[in-house]
C-alpha cells in the first residue's frame, strides 16, 4: 500500500492500459466471428439463388417440352387431314377426327403426364378426346381465352384456373396457340386454335422439389401475383409487396425484404419461355441462419464471460485509480453548492494530491474575496435602491401645487383640500418609513392617490380602473413601482390628448408569481422607448422602465421579469412579474 501511494498517476494508468489491451483482444475475436458469420450467410444466400435459378430452368424445360410435343403431333398425317377438312369446311369425317384426338391425347399423356386435356376449336367444330366430357356451356369462341388471344395475336400462357371446357374442372395452366399448319403441304386455315391444359398440381411438385424445409417456391407474374393457385400464404404476400416496391426482375435477383417486422430473403429468376413469369423463392432469414444459432450462442457466452471478468478487473482498478479524483470531485460539488468550507485531504503524493492542495489554497482565497465582495455589494445595493426609489419627477410636484393654488384662487376649496390630503397621503405611503418593501395594498393606495391628483390636474383627460384580488393585498412588493408607469401613460401615452384616456391596473397571482399589469389606450411607444436597458437622452418614457427593471433586478435577481407590449397609436401594456412574498412588510 505504501508503494502504491508513492506511484504517480501515469504509472497507475499503465496498469489500466494492460487491462484494456486484454479487452481489445476479446473484441478482435468477436469481430473475427462476425466476419466468418457473414461469409457463411453469403454462401447460404448464393446457394438459395442457385436453387431458384435451377427451378426456373427445370420449369422452362418442362414447358418447352410440352410445346415441342404439341408441335410434333401437328406434323402427323392425321393432323394434316384434319386441317384439310377444316379448310374445305368438310364435316363428314368429324367423328374420325374425334377418334384421332383420343389417340393424340393418349400418346401425349404417355410422353408427358402433366397434360390434363387438349381441345382444338375450329369453324367446323371442336375436337377433343372422347374420354373427357366436354362442358356444354363453355364454347371456346365465347371464352376469355379467345378474347385474349385475339388481342395478343400470338401463343399465350394462361395463369392457373379451373378448366372451363371440361366437366372435371381441374386446376390447370393453359397453353393457347393458333394452328397454322405447314405452309408447304397444309392448306391455309384461320380461326383455328389448340388449347393444351397442364395440371397445376404437377407444376407445383416440380418447383417444390427444389425447396428445402422453410422455403416457399412460387411462380408469379410481373405484378407479383401468383400464377398458380393462390393460397394467400406469407410467401405470396412477401413477393407481392416486394414486386410492388422494386418492380419485376429481368435477371436473377436476390434481396432482403422486411414484412411485418420480419426479414425475408427473396430470390427471383425469370422464365425464358414466358418472360412475364418468374420463379420466386421466399424464406425467413432466421431460417437461413438457424445453423449459426448454436455458434452464436457459444460466442456470446464466451464473450459475456470474458466481459464479466474484464469488467470486474477494470472496475476494481478504476475504483482504485479514480478514488483521489472522486474525492476531489466531491469537494468541488460541495463548493458548487456554496459550501466553501470543504477541503481536499489525502496522504498520497501523486498529481491528484498536488491538485487538491492547490484547490484548498484557491478556496481560501475565494472565501476572502467573497467576503469582501459581499460587503461591497451590500453597501452598493443599498445605495442604488435608495437612489432609484428616491427619484421623482419635480414637474409633477410643481404642477400639483400650481393646480391647488389656482383652485383656491377660484374658490374651489373642497377640491383643493382633497388634493392636499391626496398629496400628503401619497408622500406618506411613498416614504414608507424608509423601508424599500411595502405591501401590495399600500402600493395600490399610493398609485390611487397619484391618479386622483393627476385627475385634478388634467380634468377629463383620462379615467382609471384598479382590479385586484383581496387575498394578495398582504404580499410584499417594492415601493414606487406603479406610480412611474401610470405617469408614463399620462405624460407620454396621452400627450396632446384632451380626453378619452383609459388606464387599467390589474394584480393577480399566477402560480408562485404575483403579476401586476398597467395598460393604457394611449399613443404607444417607439421601439427605442420599449427597451429595458439604460435609455438615451431622448427616451424619457424608457427611463421609468429602466428604473423599475433595475430595482427589481437588485431585489429579486432573475426571479423577476418586466415585459413591455406596445404598439404605436394602439396603446401600451407593461407586465411586472415577481415572486409572491406574503410576510408582513416592515
Amino acid at each position: 500500500m505504501r508503494i502504491a501511494r508513492k506511484l504517480l498517476f501515469s504509472s497507475k494508468m499503465k496498469i489500466s492500459f494492460v487491462t484494456l489491451n486484454l479487452l481489445c483482444i476479446l473484441v478482435t475475436g468477436v469481430f473475427s466471428y462476425y466476419i466468418a458469420a457473414n461469409i457463411i450467410q453469403n454462401n447460404a444466400l448464393k446457394l438459395t439463388e442457385n436453387s431458384v435459378s435451377k427451378s426456373a430452368k427445370v420449369l422452362d424445360e418442362k414447358l418447352n417440352k410440352l410445346t415441342i410435343i404439341m408441335m410434333t403431333f401437328m406434323i402427323s398425317q392425321q393432323f394434316h387431314n384434319l386441317l384439310k377438312d377444316i379448310a374445305a369446311q368438310d364435316k363428314s369425317r368429324y367423328f374420325n377426327h374425334m377418334s384421332y384426338m383420343d389417340t393424340l391425347y393418349s400418346q401425349a399423356r404417355v410422353i408427358e403426364p402433366l397434360i390434363d386435356s387438349i381441345l382444338i376449336a375450329s369453324p367446323i367444330g371442336e375436337f377433343h378426346p372422347l374420354v373427357l366430357k366436354r362442358a356444354q356451356d363453355a364454347p371456346f369462341y365465347q371464352s376469355d381465352m379467345y378474347a385474349r388471344i385475339q388481342r395478343e395475336k400470338h401463343a399465350i400462357w394462361v395463369e392457373g384456373h379451373s378448366d372451363p371446357f371440361f366437366e372435371s374442372k381441374n386446376r390447370v395452366l393453359s397453353l393457347v396457340f393458333p394452328v397454322q399448319g405447314d405452309p408447304v403441304v397444309d392448306p391455309t386455315v384461320s380461326n383455328v386454335y389448340m388449347v393444351v391444359n397442364i395440371r397445376e398440381d404437377g407444376l407445383k411438385r416440380i418447383i417444390e422439389n427444389e425447396a428445402d424445409n422453410g422455403q416457399a417456391y412460387l411462380v408469379v407474374d410481373r405484378s407479383g401475383d401468383s400464377v398458380l393457385d393462390r393460397s394467400g400464404s406469407i410467401g405470396e404476400q412477401v413477393v407481392s409487396e416486394s414486386f410492388a416496391g422494386q418492380g419485376a426482375a429481368t435477371e436473377v435477383r436476390n434481396e432482403e425484404y422486411v414484412y411485418r417486422h420480419k426479414t425475408y430473403l427473396v430470390n427471383i429468376s425469370p422464365l425464358h419461355i414466358h418472360p412475364s413469369w418468374f420463379v420466386a423463392s421466399v424464406q425467413s432469414k432466421d431460417h437461413v441462419l438457424e445453423d449459426l444459432v448454436f455458434l452464436q450462442w457459444m460466442v456470446v457466452i464466451f464473450a459475456v464471460s470474458c466481459f464479466l471478468l474484464t469488467w470486474l478487473l477494470s472496475n476494481t482498478l478504476a475504483r482504485y485509480l479514480l478514488h483521489p479524483l472522486r474525492k476531489l470531485q466531491a469537494v468541488m460539488k460541495q463548493v458548487a453548492h456554496n459550501d466553501f468550507t470543504a477541503r481536499y485531504a489525502s496522504r498520497n503524493r501523486d498529481e491528484f494530491a498536488q491538485v487538491g492542495m492547490s484547490l484548498n489554497y484557491m478556496l481560501e482565497e475565494i472565501v476572502m474575496l467573497i467576503s469582501e465582495v459581499k460587503q461591497a455589494e451590500s453597501s452598493k445595493r443599498a445605495a442604488e435602491i435608495k437612489s432609484l426609489s428616491a427619484q421623482m419627477d419635480p414637474h409633477f410636484l410643481y404642477n400639483t401645487l400650481n393646480t391647488i393654488y389656482w383652485k383656491l384662487q377660484v374658490g374651489e376649496v373642497a377640491s383643493s383640500q382633497n388634493m392636499i390630503m391626496s398629496l400628503s397621503r401619497m408622500f406618506q405611503l411613498g416614504l414608507n418609513k424608509g423601508n424599500e418593501m411595502t405591501t401590495l395594498e399600500k402600493e395600490i393606495e399610493h398609485v390611487k392617490q397619484y391618479l386622483d391628483l393627476q385627475s385634478y390636474c388634467y380634468e377629463n383627460l383620462f379615467d382609471y380602473e384598479i382590479q385586484f384580488d383581496e387575498q394578495w393585498l398582504s404580499c410584499r412588493v417594492p415601493r414606487l413601482i406603479l406610480q412611474p408607469l401610470v405617469e408614463n401613460s399620462i405624460l407620454h401615452g396621452f400627450a396632446d390628448w384632451e380626453s378619452g384616456g383609459k388606464i387599467v391596473i390589474h394584480a393577480a397571482a399566477e402560480g408562485t408569481d404575483l403579476v401586476i399589469t398597467v395598460s393604457d389606450n394611449g399613443c404607444g411607444m417607439e421601439a427605442g422607448d420599449r427597451q429595458l436597458e439604460a435609455p438615451g437622452d431622448g427616451a424619457k418614457s424608457g427611463y421609468a422602465l429602466h428604473n423599475i427593471a433595475s430595482r427589481l433586478q437588485l431585489i429579486y435577481g432573475d426571479a423577476s421579469e418586466v415585459r413591455v407590449d406596445s404598439e404605436v397609436n394602439k396603446g401600451t401594456r407593461i407586465e411586472l412579474r415577481l415572486p409572491i412574498e406574503e410576510r408582513n412588510a416592515q
